[in-house]
This record gives C-alpha cells, structure tokens and sequence, in this order.
C-alpha cells in the first residue's frame, strides 16, 4: 500500500500519477449506482410559496445526479436529486420532526461535476463548486426575506460539503443566525481542530483533501467562529481520502463512499432535529382571541420544543396587549378587556436550559374585544308545592352554591288559603326539574303555623341554612332554622338567649332574618327576640345563633342595651369571611348604627364614625346589606340623613368599611347627574346590596336625578359602585334611559365579574294604545363597564302590565347563574319565575 504524506500548500505537480489512478478508481466507484425513474411531480426541486417551518438545502457529491444534471428526472430512492448520502441524512432528520415541524426541501442546482472533471479539468471542477455557492445563497437569502421565522438546514456530501462549507463563511449574520445545524458529510474543506461538532472515527486533526491544491480549490483556512461549533455537523471516518487525506490507497475510497444510513450520519441528523425544536415553534403562529369587555379571559400559549428545555414568553417592547389583560413569562395571557376593537400584539418566546435561553421567535396575537353582552337567560316558571293554591307565591333568595344545587326560599298560597313559606331546590339550570315543598317544621308548630324564610345561604352542596320564623301555640314568633344536609332540610327551633327565660317582661318569641356560614362546622343566624316592659312598651334584643343542623347556641347581640321606652335592639345582617363574621343592625338608643363582629369567639360591638353632616335627628341611619371577602375584607352599606346648609335633609348612601374596632362610614360618591333636590327629607341615594371581592366591594341601589325637572320631581337610577368607582346603571338596548331604572341585588362568581338584577321603566306599546310599564334586568360586568338585558318572562305573563321584580341571584361559576323573581299572570295572578343565565 502506498501512503502519501500529507503537507501544507499544493503539491508540486497538478496531476501526479498516484492521483489519476486513485481519481480513476473513485469515478468508476462514484458511478455504480443503480436508480429507477419516478414520475417528475414527485420532485420537490423548487420551494413552494408557503413558509414552512423548516427549509432544507441539500448539495450531492461528485458525479451524483440531480438539478443541473442534463436529462436528469427523479427516482424512487432519490426523488430530491440529493444523492444517497445527503438523502439518507434528511429522511432521518425529517422523521425525527414529523408531527413537530413542516418542511419543505431544496436541492442545490449545480453541475456536481464528475471526479473525472476534477482529473482533467480542475478549474471547471472548483468553478462549478463556486456556482454552487453562489446558488445557495441566492437561495437562503431570499426565503430568508420571504419567511422570517424559517429555521435553515443546509446539508452536503463531499463535493456538497465543501459548497456548504464556503457558503457558512459568506452568508449575512442575520441569516447565518437563522441556520440551525449544517450537515458536512465528507468534507473536502476540513479544517483541523475547527469550531465544529465531529461524528465519525476520524480525529480532530483531519485535513480535507481540498488543502493538497489550495491554489485551485480556493479551499480556505479560516476556521469557524465559535459561535457555529455546535451547530457545524462534520461526519468524517478516519483514513477518508476527501476528508482526512493521510494516505493514497483505492482502497480508501471506498470509505469515503461508505456514508449511506451510517450511524455517524443519523447521529448528526438526529441532532440537527434536535437543533430545530430547541427553537421553539409557537403553535399557532398567530393566536386569535375573542373577548368581551368587563368578562374575564384566560388562555394559555403554547409552542412546539425539544425536551429539556422550559419556555419564557414575553411582549416586544413596542408592543401591547388591549388594556385589562397581561401576559405572564409562563404564557398565560388573563384579565379583564376593559375597551372594545381590534388589536394586534407582537409576543415572543424563547427556550431555556440549564439557565441559558435561546433567541426569541416572535409569533402574533390578534385580539377582538367586543362590548360585553348580558348573556342569554331564560325564564321558567317555579315547580310550585302539590298543595298551591290560587295565589302562587314568590321567590325572594337563592343560593347557588355548585351547578348541581341551588336553592331557593319563598312563600305561597296553599289550597286552605294559608301563606306558607317554599323551598324548591334542584340543579342549576334545570329548573324545570326542581322539587317544592313546604318546609318541616319543628313538633312545637301550630296548625297552621304560618312560617316565613328570610335568608338563605350554602356553604357548600352538602350544607345548606335557611332561617326565618313560624308560629306556635303560645307566641306567633319563633326563630325557625332548616339545614340541607345534601339530600334532606332538617328542622329547629331557634333557642333564645338565658335572659328571655329568666326576664319576666320578655317575650320568648323571636325571628331570625339573615344567615351566613363560617366553615363547614359553624353557621351564624340574626335576628331579635321581642319584651314588653312594665309600661307595655314593645322592644327587642338583638339575637345570634350559631351551629349547625339540631345544635345550635344563643347569644344576646352585645349592642347598647334598649332603654325599656320602645327602644329596639336587632339584627338585619350577617356575613362571613376568612373564618371571621360581622352582623349589622338598627339601634334606635343610639345616633349611629353599630358593627357587631366576631373572630370565632366572643362577640363585640364596635360604633361607626359616620360622615360629615350625619344628621339623624328623625331618621337613624340604616344597613341594608352586609357581605364578606373570603379574605375577611368586609363592607356594610345603607343610608343616612344629611342635613344640606339650607337646613333640608337627604337621604344618602352609606359605605362603612373597616375591621375590629374601627369601622368608619362614607357618602357613596354618585355619577354627575345626580339631582339637586329640595325639600325636608328626600331620598336621593340608598345602597340595597354589596358583595366583596378581596380586591374591592361592589354595591348596587338607586339615586335620584332631575330627569323630568327640579324640586320634587325625581327620576331614581340604579347605580353600580366598585371601590370608589361608580357608573350609572345602563339600561337594556332601546330603552328610554329617562324613564329611570334601579339594582336591588349583585353577586360577583369572579375577582372581575359581576351580575346584578333589578329593574326599569319603559314605553310599551298594546292593542295600538302606548303605555307606560316596568320590566325586570339583569346588568353584567365590572368597574365601569357594564351591560343590561331585559329579563324574559314566562309564557303566561300579562302583556300589559305583568310587574316583574327579581330578588335575588347567585352565580356558582362564571358562565352560569340564576335569579329569583315575581311576575303577573293575565288574570292578574301573582306568580314565581326562575331566571337561568349563561354568560
């Protein structure tokens, strides 16, 4: 065997002897292969129009056919005109990312002039190389312009590899950076020791053979930046003539042939795919939202990417989302759209490993905010007891603790002719297949015992109290307490503290009118329990139960005691958060209303420090709703007397806010077109309900304006309060906003999400005669954006005048709620309906 020595700079002689055998040898070796044709459509020559998520560029070796091969068409086992070696090493690579990326494929359209070429014509040999060159970056650099995010490949046999070679060294930095990973099998531009990743038995000293005839080849010597070593994929085995030139024996050409489905080839296929999801893929490429303004939104993005590696997704700086929603670094874009129309974002991600991230890749995110619409409800007529009589009844609250429960309290007519009090319960909107009944009650109950619920609350499915009153032999008012245990009421009288037994001027009877729960162990009722003094002055003492099912427990409320003149001393509200409970009530022995609040053990009564120009001096100030965060954030509401400078009253809206001991009370700020009224006493605001959120309460009621004139003429809104922001209650599409409108009751299922019912005043028109009505609405939403829809009714209500009225709603989740409300029959009959909405 003869061994050539390798050395720098070109031999001596062009053509020696050893080389023309040896080239003699490779050309017969090179053009032993075998192919069958394969129709033309196959060929996937020219890149398509679309952007794929990957192009590949392949250049075949000496002598193999393909584009720039005169009468060349495709064949089954090439249908690219790759050549074996640069084919075997794409199919691998492209099943490595099936189903992860798309790819379209190029092959370098060149002559790849014959081995033969490069014995008798050198310069033509090396100046087809230069073709090559020029060809492929012609080619990257266009659909580098054309598809911005598209990962390159570039891959190459032999004569191939040293087109890919040179054309590393010559593209822009901008798509150089594009390329993700260059296949070099057999590379006659080898450069000992290069910034590159090696596979093969070859060692880091090979040499290509291009460096024996440098003045020809214009092979270079600059090495690679460190930058490509990781992505510059060098296949050679030891002893290739081409790529590590240490000795001349035909017999080592056949190494150099020896590349098809090689392991060091799929080896380095396998990490180019790697290479390609390590970018990762966002999927889709542009995201497109539907959102609503004042409705919550949640989405997460997602993007394609090899294992191992975590995503960071971010905004470009110059870009933004609509107002209201963020985007976290995990991708989660969430938040409330606060303005409608159409926006266009430009988001990015990259992946990170071992704390190092990757570049970014930018993806679009185009977002349609609509103004928000109330959703769509329907009306059902309540499941009313077997025993109803003419009169149907009404609903006044609900609780709606899962989709698979609510229930509802309320009252009736029965076929004697007695008001009895309802529970119907049943899944949320289903309410067709609710089940009513009248409630049990306890053994001590008169017949009839006349019962009444006021309240209504779930602590969960399997927990559930309504409290109210009923009638016994002896007192017509007994505090009455009924538990859901998840499939049955149970029912208790509600015991009374040890004075109302031991005072003989108190009267045992009681009501209880509000009921929260704390925990799944611990429910808290109030109310009153009644006296009447020597001097047969009625009055009562505030009252608190707690416990659960059959065991309950008495407490005096700790306000000031009455002072035996008619004085009174009584609960109208209670809630509970973060373990904790606050009641509110009416204390007619004092000028200011009190907070009795309690941390889960003994009870304390806290004043309030009203607002300024607090003037009770005919009317106390009052509480209508109370309600608790579950963080344990509280917020009381109501009205007072404010006397103006010109010495008449108004009656206002109150806030009171606080915890422990200091609890302190606000006017409720109103939009500007609230009225400016004359007159002793005038009711120009009240707040009706409230529900907290730990971030902010949100309270409903009305106000007046001076819509038809001044002085006495007063028009009443709703209003809707969200921390210190407060909007006017929009009315239903259509409706004549001067008519009026008012919001008796609010439940919030999310931090940014609200629903409110109550109701409005509209022209209608019947048998051609206009008339004047009132209709009930449900609004939605939060902060200052807000939408109403009128509230559909039942089959059967009066066209004229049926007198809806809703009384409640609770909403278990975010998409689906259910109110409580009353309307007219055409024979001018009270009856009950259930509202079911989807948001």
């Amino acid at each position: 065997m003869t061994r050539w020595p390798m050395r720098e700079g070109p031999p001596v002689r062009r053509s020696p002897t050893w080389l023309a055998c040896a080239l003699s040898a490779l050309l017969v070796l090179l053009t032993g292969t075998s192919m069958s044709p394969v129709r033309a459509d196959a060929q996937q020559a020219a890149a398509s129009a679309r952007c794929s998520d990957v192009l590949f560029v392949g250049a075949r070796g000496s002598g193999e056919k393909g584009p720039g091969t005169p009468g060349w068409v495709p064949v089954s086992s090439d249908p690219y005109g790759l050549g074996p070696r640069v084919y075997g090493a794409y199919a691998r690579f492209f099943q490595n990312l099936a189903g992860h990326r798309t790819v379209d494929i190029e092959s370098v359209n060149y002559a790849a002039n014959s081995v033969s070429t490069l014995f008798s014509r050198p310069a033509t040999y090396f100046a087809n190389i230069s073709r090559g060159v020029t060809w492929t970056l012609d080619r990257v650099n266009n659909k580098a312009a054309a598809c911005p995010n598209q990962q390159i490949i570039l891959g190459g046999y032999s004569q191939g590899a040293m087109v890919m070679h040179r054309v590393l060294h010559q593209l822009s930095p901008a798509t150089l950076s594009r390329v993700s990973a260059a296949v070099l099998i057999a590379d006659g531009d080898e450069i000992p020791n290069d910034q590159q990743t090696r596979y093969g038995s070859a060692s880091t000293a090979a040499r290509g053979a291009g460096h024996l005839y440098r003045t020809a080849s214009h092979t270079s010597t600059v090495k690679f930046a460190s930058t490509l070593r990781k992505r510059v994929l060098s296949v050679c085995n030891r002893h290739d003539p081409v790529c590590d030139l240490t000795s001349v024996d035909v017999a080592l050409y056949r190494i150099h042939l020896g590349y098809v489905k090689t392991k060091p080839v799929f080896d380095a296929a396998d990490q180019a795919a790697r290479a390609v999801r390590a970018l990762p893929l966002p999927t889709p490429a542009t995201v497109t939202l539907q959102a609503a303004t004042g409705k919550p939104v949640t989405h997460k993005l997602t993007a394609d990417v090899a294992s191992g590696y975590t995503l960071q997704w971010g905004l470009l700086p110059s870009s933004t989302l609509p107002a209201g929603l963020t985007l976290s670094s995990s991708g989660v874009i969430q938040g409330t759209p606060t303005t409608s129309g159409t926006y266009a974002t430009q988001a990015r991600v990259r992946a990170v490993s071992n704390g190092t991230a990757g570049p970014w890749v930018n993806l679009r995110i185009a977002t349609t905010v609509k103004p928000q619409d109330a959703g769509t409800w329907t009306a059902t007529e309540t499941v009313m007891p077997s025993d109803v009589g003419p009169y149907s009844g009404q609903l006044t609250d609900i609780a709606c603790p899962t989709t698979a429960l609510c229930v509802g309290i309320g009252s009736y007519g029965d076929s004697a002719g007695n008001s009895n009090a309802m529970l119907t319960w049943g899944p949320q909107g289903q309410p067709a297949a609710w089940t009513s009944t009248p409630p049990p009650l306890p053994a001590d109950a008169s017949v009839p015992a006349y019962p009444e619920l006021d309240s209504v609350t779930c602590w969960s499915a399997t927990l559930c109290v309504a409290v109210g009153s009923y009638s016994t032999a002896t007192d017509p008012n007994q505090g009455l307490i009924l538990t859901w245990s998840g499939s049955s009421w149970t029912a208790a009288r509600a015991p009374l503290p040890a004075r109302a037994t031991s005072d003989p001027t108190s009267q045992a009877g009681g009501q209880l009118v509000s009921v929260a729960c704390r925990s799944a162990s611990s429910c808290v009722a109030v109310g009153g329990y009644g006296f009447t003094d020597q001097s047969s002055q009625h009055g009562a003492y505030g009252l608190i139960v707690e416990g659960k099912g059959e065991s309950w427990t008495a407490t005096e409320a700790p306000m000031v005691a009455p002072d035996r003149q008619g004085a009174t001393d009584k609960l109208t509200g209670v809630a509970c958060g973060g373990g904790s409970c606050i009641a509110i009530g009416d204390d007619t022995s004092q000028e200011g209303p009190e907070i009795v609040h309690s941390d889960g053990g003994a009870w304390s009564t806290s004043s309030v420090t009203m607002p300024a120009g607090n003037k009770p001096y005919f009317q106390q100030p009052r509480f209508n709703g109370v309600s608790c965060a579950s963080s344990g954030v509280c917020q009381a509401i109501g009205s007072y007397l404010y006397r103006t400078p010109d010495g008449h009253g108004l009656i206002e809206g109150l806030t009171v806010a606080g915890s422990g001991s200091t609890w302190t009370g606000t006017q409720v700020p109103l939009p500007e077109n609230v009225g400016s009224f004359r007159g002793e006493a005038v009711l120009a605001a009240e707040s009706l309900d409230v529900d907290c959120l730990p971030a902010a309460c949100v309270s409903v009621g009305g106000y007046g304006t001076n819509a038809i004139g001044p002085g006495y003429s007063i028009v009443f809104q709703g209003f809707l309060l969200t921390g210190q922001n407060v909007i006017q209650t929009p009315l239903p599409p259509g409706s004549n906003a001067a008519l009026g409108g008012n919001l008796n009751h609010v439940d919030c299922p999310t931090t940014t999400l609200c629903v409110a019912t109550g109701g409005f005043t509209d022209k209608i028109t019947v048998d051609g005669q206009t008339k004047t009505s009132t209709h009930a609405m449900v609004s939605v939403g939060f902060g200052s954006n807000w939408v109403a829809q009128a509230s559909p009714l039942p089959a059967g209500a009066a066209a004229d005048k049926p007198y809806p009225g809703l009384w409640g709603v609770s909403c278990p989740t975010s998409t689906a709620c259910t109110a409580v409300g009353v309307y007219r029959d055409e024979n001018n009959v009270q009856r009950s309906y259930i509202l079911t909405g989807r948001l």
